[in-house]
Order: structure tokens, then sequence, then C-alpha cells
């Protein structure tokens, strides 16, 4: 293939390939704002539950921030939803990672085959 009809070939297919990569990134953005939210949540009740632990007398269980904070790690640890959630958006965010390399390259080839398209219509002047 003559490296004009390459490039002719590439203008007429990267931006449905661009858009197609950008509704990913999109995809990929909104799931793990969706994920971080639970996460959030599950954080926050699991918190407000180590706060208002009682002891026998009725005092709190837990005094300072450290003490609670030390508690909420443990708890956390031990939740098999949360730590799936946790894998879950590593995961998620490497493919965003990923997608992003994807998107840019695609632009930027979209952009190169463009410029050579103007350099080859320059060079039949």
């Amino acid at each position: 293939m003559k490296a004009e009809e390459e490039v002719e070939k590439t203008l007429i297919e990267s931006p449905d390939l661009i858009a197609g990569s950008e509704r990913k990134v999109l995809g990929f953005s909104n799931n793990i704002s969706t994920t971080e939210a639970e996460i959030n949540e599950i954080e926050q009740w699991t918190m407000a539950k180590i706060a208002n632990e009682l002891n026998q007398e009725g005092k709190k269980l837990y005094k300072n921030e450290a003490a609670r904070n030390g508690e909420l790690s443990k708890e956390l640890f031990k939740r098999k939803d949360y730590n799936e959630k946790k894998k879950e958006i590593n995961f998620m965010k490497n493919e965003l990672a990923k997608e992003k390399i994807k998107l840019t390259y695609l632009q930027n080839r979209f952009s190169a085959a463009k410029y050579l398209t103007r350099l080859y219509s320059q060079g039949e002047e």
C-alpha cells in the first residue's frame, strides 16, 4: 500500500477510533468515581459505628482519633467487599491509564496524517 493510501486510511478510520477510545476513558472514569463513592460510604459507615461503640460502663470505647483510625483499619481489612472494591479501583485506574495512552497515540497519529496530507498537497502544486 502506498504511503498516501495509508495516510488516507488513517484519516478515515481515526475519528471513529478516537471517539471509541474517548468513550472508554469516560466509562472508566465514571466507574472509578462510582466505586470510590461506594468505598467512601463503607469507610464512613464503619467509622460511625466505631465512634459510637461503648464499653461496659457506657463510655466511648475508642477515646481518641488514633485509636478510632486503628480500629477502622482493622475493620476495613476484614471486609471482603471493601477489599474487592479497592482491587477493582486499582484495576480500573490501570486500564484507564492504558486507554489514555492509546487515545494519545490515536490523536497523534491522526494529527500526523493531517500534516502529511498537507505536505503531499503542497508537493503536487
